[in-house]
Parts: C-alpha cells; sequence; structure tokens
C-alpha cells in the first residue's frame, strides 16, 4: 500500500517525504528499481528507523500530513509514530494505517479480536491525543485477496469456495485505495470521521468472483467447498494470510456493516 500512496502523492502534485530504511547493498532489486522511480518524480527520501526518535521526529515535522503505511506486524509501531506528531507540534493530519476493516463496527469471529485490538490500540491514542485524524477504511484489497482465492502464485492448486461462496465482499484496487487516501488526506471535510473508499460496483460474491475470472481468463478451475464448520476449525489451529483471507470472504457479510 505503501508505494500506491507515494505514488498517488507525486500524481497529485504533492511535494512527497518517505521515511524509511536506508538503501543497502542487501536492498533487493525490486525495492531498488521501485526507490530509483520515485526519486525520478521528486520524492524526498529520509533515511532512518523508528525506534530513532529524534530523527522521526526532525521528519515529521518536515511535513503537514502524515500518512502510515505500516504493515500489520508493525502496528503498535505507530504508537511512535503518534509520538513524533505530538513533538512536532506541527502535523494537521494524520491517516493511521488501517486501510482494512472498521474495526469499531463488525463483529468478528473470536480468532480475530486480538489483532483488532492491536489497531485499536493506535485509534485510542491518536483520537486522545487530539491529533486531526483520519481513518481510511478501504475494507479488502483486490490484489491481495484474489492473490489468495485464485493461488497466483501455483496454477495446480485448487480454487476453494470459502462457506456458501454466497458472502459479499468489497474488494477495491489498491491503486485507487492509495488515490482516495491522499485525496481526503488533504481534504478539512475528511477531519476526524472515518472515510470509507467503497465503490458499490466492486461487490463481489467469494463464487461470483470464481465466475468473474473464468470468463476473464478462459479458465476452467478446479473448485472445492471448505464449509463453515471446516474454516473454524482451521483458524483454532492456525491463523496465516490464508485463513484471513477466507475469513473476511466468509464473515464480510450483511452482519458485519
Amino acid at each position: 500500500m505503501g508505494k500506491q500512496v507515494v505514488r498517488a502523492s507525486l500524481k497529485q502534485g504533492h511535494p512527497t517525504f518517505v521515511y524509511g530504511r536506508p538503501i543497502t547493498p542487501q536492498t533487493s532489486p525490486a525495492k531498488l528499481l521501485i526507490h530509483q522511480e520515485f526519486l525520478a518524480k521528486g520524492l524526498t527520501f529520509l533515511h532512518g528507523e523508528l525506534d530513532e526518535h529524534d530523527k522521526l521526529a526532525e521528519a515529521v515535522s518536515r511535513v503537514d500530513i502524515v500518512i502510515s503505511t505500516l504493515p500489520g506486524p508493525q502496528v503498535l509501531d505507530q504508537l511512535r509514530i503518534i509520538e513524533a506528531i505530538r513533538v512536532a507540534g506541527n502535523v494537521t493530519r494524520f491517516v493511521p494505517s488501517e486501510f482494512g476493516v472498521e474495526e469499531d463496527r463488525i463483529t468478528p469471529p473470536e480468532q480475530f479480536h486480538s489483532f483488532l485490538d492491536l489497531k485499536r490500540c493506535v485509534r485510542r491514542p491518536t483520537e486522545a491525543e487530539g491529533i486531526p485524524y483520519t481513518f481510511v477504511v478501504g475494507n479488502c484489497c483486490a490484489q491481495y485477496f484474489l492473490h489468495v482465492l485464485f493461488h497466483t502464485y501455483d496454477s495446480q492448486a485448487d480454487t476453494v469456495i470459502y462457506g456458501t461462496g454466497e458472502a459479499k465482499v468489497v474488494m477495491n484496487f489498491e491503486e485507487d485505495v492509495g488515490t482516495y487516501t491522499v485525496k481526503v488526506a488533504d481534504d478539512p471535510r475528511a477531519v476526524k470521521p472515518d472515510s470509507h473508499n467503497q465503490a458499490a460496483k466492486k461487490c463481489h460474491i467469494s463464487a461470483g468472483a470464481v465466475s468473474l475470472w473464468e470468463r476473464l481468463t478462459g479458465e476452467n478451475l478446479k473448485k472445492v467447498h471448505l464449509s463453515q464448520q471446516e474454516i473454524h476449525k482451521l483458524s483454532q489451529t492456525f491463523l496465516n494470510e490464508t485463513c484471513v483471507s477466507l475469513y473476511f470472504l466468509d464473515f464480510c457479510g450483511p452482519d458485519t456493516k
């Protein structure tokens, strides 16, 4: 999501800064290409780690808007960003790394409570600190979920229909979420309320998405069905990216709105 937000910010003509680890000989070729692309478009890259408080506060002091795109395992590191914003004292908007479901409004399976509680640990200090903020709710990132659903990394794998396959989900293209995020971050109407990035025509049911994929690609996918009971049993054994995806595909129905 970070590269999509950066691309959108540069495309919309904003002076754009990225705070991150420096490029080293160990940096992957793919990351190096993205880095070079952004520098050529005018990006200012500020080197540092999240635990380097002075560097982070100095970086924050140079901008008006802070958008975090940290991944799930680093959710609580955003507390360092909040502290840097407090010290800098100049930030007019903070957009935490959300982009998924609205954790304060859904009733997920018990296995997800601990993960969503981590995100609430960022929301509550953001609200309490009095920082102008916007929470962007993007629901399902299409590339991530479709990558898992269709096993694009393994053409021989079965395509799983989760539950009845009738649960409706909202899947948004990551580039659209990035564009929307930058727009609302600079929109005074979006201060404090949650901003939902939803498009009615992007609602799909998981079985319907499989049928659409077959029509578009001409493939005849081998499908297997996984019941809700089987999903529950799997989630009690382990919680990996596949389980995260299948749970949202199975439970993002009307009762989660």
